[in-house]
């Protein structure tokens, strides 16, 4: 629709088409990126987008302009040229470089070393990015780096793991990959051995692994000791003979590691053997301390988590569990990688250009240029198209030939040129995600060379008009096959061009274009060469801190700060075990004598199925719990009479108070003594009165230290127990307390001993709760069918 006043929008009125109906806004300005990175887009559209290709007129209406300007960084290297790097792979599957890597893992290699690259320049300065929220540089960080690939599948998680490898931190949110980390593999393969270790791929993977940390050629020196028989047998011969003292012990810790991890099969859920496993082996904190490490937790608390899943259904055990593993691995139904990335997480993000949109990075690799583009949709044997229609093969039954129609090859060629038109707006999108410095790589395929590749591209080099021709940009097949022939006319170009004996185009309008690239070849002999001095390095480094002399003293300072670090201790280390809420009994029994520990371990009757017993027998326990029962529901009057104290457990028997069981194993007699001492008949007489109380429950706050002597805090601790008995003489309070303790040395006051702490308590409670004095505190013993006065 018109619109009238376009500055409002802060649209220049110059900007307004007025010979049109309806008004076209353009919008120039690019407010992300910087100029060098929006001159070198503008110089790789305005030779191939076009009204035919891409469906725009690449002119200077539709060009992005400078939006924003950049302050300019003191030290360090920021923004910086556009840079292209070809990546040679033809040698890829000789035999000379025994390299296990494919096309993809070499760019993800090269693209690793430039990100170092960045983080440490040649004049030892990171590469400076301009933060928006400080408002000025600062060194880069992985999360400022995205690596933009056309799609995922196949390719986020070979670079992630390409990147991990090489001590960069990773993360791609594609949904594959679970079952091919590392840390997943060692876990599953040590519960297969777990299970059964006379498997040898797993249990050689374990061995292999940090969890023992052989490396290859002592496991190839355990088997030729003992090569008959499967592993297993070798391992278990080695340990037994310790022939080499450092393997043999490493083997000797492990297998009796594994004996008792599956020693808990029979008994324990899966999620606890794992649980058990990460932290008796320390597995756990290892991969934490990897690169992605977070990431790696991530993933075997995943497996905890379907561990946990798994047996909350009707299949139960470990070797079902791996069963079940194998079954997902084997149909690729992957779970997909824990997802823990947040937006301040500092690591390299790999996601698609398709997700990109509408987001920025200050460094952006445009990666995987070589990947053709998908043309499956040209191929099917009917083709379809909204305004042509359907397109169809003519089939000659009789000569048994078919071909395709004109109009299917019309329909083919329409479908090709708006796919390739999408294909573009699509590098478009990837280009324009920079803000700070773009960096595009791509692989030459195995089969070619770059040699080759530049006599394919050099036919743009005779182009005089801005535009390549149309029949060059209609026929490529891929973002790479776009780009290189447009660099290849600017004169950046003219080193890589002297190299393959390819004169400069210098009579073409795109020659002395204001804008700068770079053009960098990797071969596959350098690559290798470069990651084979690397893992060089990190051995020597591992063997220096594997055999460190630890003796030594290489910086006393050092040393003093690290021995003060390591044996410094927590001034309140006691109270940090001091528990916020405790029982009566925990007190009591934090306070109990060993050899009376020992007296009621040794009394402990060993379990026995129910159905051995004609009557189950009461334990001491339950004995004395129902005793307190008894007490708390036979009123005291009627504990001084034989067929009282009988019909009263009829009754609790009919309503099911106390058990058959528990009916029979009273004695009637140890009521009937307490009903005729004289603490009985005290309480009758305050029950008269309504100054009886059972069983009455409380909770007191007392400082650590009067727990505990040995500890000095004064922090609260919520004391909480239940009274058995007390009653109102006068204005002071009685406390009772019932116990069916036996005594071994037959003396009273060990039962005083034992108990006064735990009255105490009680008798602070009441005072606190009722304001009145506690004048005796009552130990009723049934095991001396007596009173005894608990005081000092």
């Amino acid at each position: 629709p018109f619109v009238p006043y376009p500055q409002f929008l802060g649209i220049s009125p110059e900007k307004i088409q007025h010979e049109s109906k309806y008004q076209k806004i353009s919008l120039h300005k690019n407010f992300r990126s910087r100029e060098s990175i929006i001159d070198s887009i503008n110089y790789i559209f305005l030779q191939i987008m076009s009204k035919k290709i891409g469906e725009v007129t690449y002119d200077n209406d539709a060009k992005l302009y400078k939006g924003v300007d950049y302050k300019e960084c003191k030290e360090g290297e920021c923004g910086g040229v556009t840079e292209l790097h070809l990546i040679e792979t033809k040698n890829i599957s000789q035999e000379d470089y025994d390299s296990n890597l494919s096309e993809r893992q070499l760019e993800a290699k090269v693209i690793g070393k430039r990100i170092k690259e960045l983080f440490n320049q040649e004049s030892n300065k990171p590469y400076m990015v301009f933060d928006k929220k400080i408002g000025d540089y600062r060194p880069i960080k992985y999360k400022d780096i995205v690596i933009l690939l056309r799609t995922t599948t196949g390719w986020a998680d070979l670079f992630a793991e390409t990147l991990m490898n090489d001590g960069i931190p990773a993360y791609t949110d594609a949904m594959t990959g679970y079952f091919k980390t590392i840390e997943v593999k060692v876990i599953i393969n040590l519960l297969k051995i777990i299970d059964n270790p006379r498997q040898d791929i797993p249990l050689v993977s374990v061995l292999r692994s940090p969890l023992v940390g052989l490396s290859g050629e002592e496991l190839a020196k355990i088997k030729s000791s003992y090569p008959q028989g499967e592993y297993y047998d070798s391992i278990i011969n080695y340990a037994d003979e310790l022939i080499d003292s450092s393997i043999g012990n490493k083997l000797t810790i492990f297998l009796k590691q594994l004996n008792s991890w599956r020693g808990l099969v029979s008994f324990t859920p899966i999620h606890q053997i794992l649980q058990i496993v990460l932290k008796e082996s320390g597995y756990y904190e290892y991969v934490g301390l990897m690169v992605g490490g977070k990431q790696r937790q991530a993933n075997i608390d995943m497996m905890l988590q379907k561990a946990l899943n798994y047996e909350s259904t009707s299949y139960k055990g470990l070797y079902n569990f791996i069963r079940y593993l194998d079954q997902l691995n084997k149909y690729d139904v992957d779970f997909g990688e824990a997802s823990v990335i947040g937006e301040k997480e500092d690591i390299v993000r790999i996601m698609s250009i398709h997700k990109s949109k509408g987001l920025e990075f200050p460094v952006v690799f445009v990666s995987g240029l070589s990947k053709q583009f998908n043309t499956s949709d040209i191929k099917e044997s009917v083709v379809i198209h909204p305004d042509i229609g359907l397109g169809v093969d003519f089939i000659d039954l009789d000569l048994r030939y078919k071909k395709p129609t004109i109009l299917k090859k019309s329909i083919q060629n329409r479908l090709r040129l708006e796919n390739l038109s999408e294909e573009l707006r699509v590098l478009y999108v990837a280009l324009t995600r920079a803000r700070e410095k773009l960096i595009m790589t791509g692989t030459i395929n195995g089969r070619t060379t770059i040699e080759k590749k530049m006599e394919k591209w050099k036919r743009s080099l005779g182009c005089k008009d801005v535009l390549l021709p149309f029949l060059q940009v209609s026929e490529v097949n891929s973002f790479l096959d776009l780009i290189a022939p447009a660099i290849l006319r600017h004169k950046s170009s003219k080193e890589i061009l002297g190299k393959y004996n390819i004169p400069s185009p210098f009579n073409n309008d795109m020659f002395d274009y204001d804008v700068e690239f770079k053009i960098v070849e990797h071969q596959l002999e350098s690559v290798l060469t470069e990651q084979v001095l690397n893992m060089v390095d990190e051995e020597n480094i591992k063997n220096q801190l594997m055999y460190w002399d630890s003796n030594k003293v290489f910086n006393e300072a050092n040393k003093e700060l690290i021995n003060k670090t390591l044996t410094w201790k927590y001034k309140y280390n006691k109270e940090v075990d001091v528990q916020v809420k405790m029982s009566v009994s925990d007190i009591k029994k934090k306070g109990m004598e060993e050899d009376e520990m020992f007296s009621v371990i040794e009394n402990i009757e060993p379990t026995k199925p129910k159905f051995l017993y004609q009557k189950q027998r009461l334990t001491a326990a339950e004995k004395g719990t129902l005793m307190h029962k008894l007490m708390q529901y036979i009123p005291v009057e009627k504990m001084s009479q034989y067929n009282e104290i009988k019909e009263e457990l009829d009754r609790l028997e009919t309503e099911k108070f106390i058990s058959p069981n528990e009916r029979e194993a009273i004695y009637i007699k140890d009521i009937l003594t307490f009903g005729r001492t004289s603490l009985c008949k005290r309480m009758i007489a305050a029950n008269k009165n309504n100054k009886l109380y059972k069983e009455k429950q409380f909770v007191l706050g007392v400082k650590a230290r009067d727990i505990d002597e040995e500890l000095e805090s004064e922090e609260i601790v919520l004391v909480q127990g239940v009274i058995d008995s007390y009653f109102e003489e006068g204005n002071e309070l009685v406390l009772v307390d019932y116990k069916t303790d036996y005594v071994s040395d037959n003396r009273e006051q060990t039962l005083i001993d034992r108990y006064y702490k735990q009255l105490e308590y009680y008798s602070k409670s009441l005072e606190q709760i009722t304001g009145k004095k506690v004048k005796e505190k009552i130990i009723y013993s049934y095991y001396f069918a007596k009173e005894i006065i608990c005081d000092y």
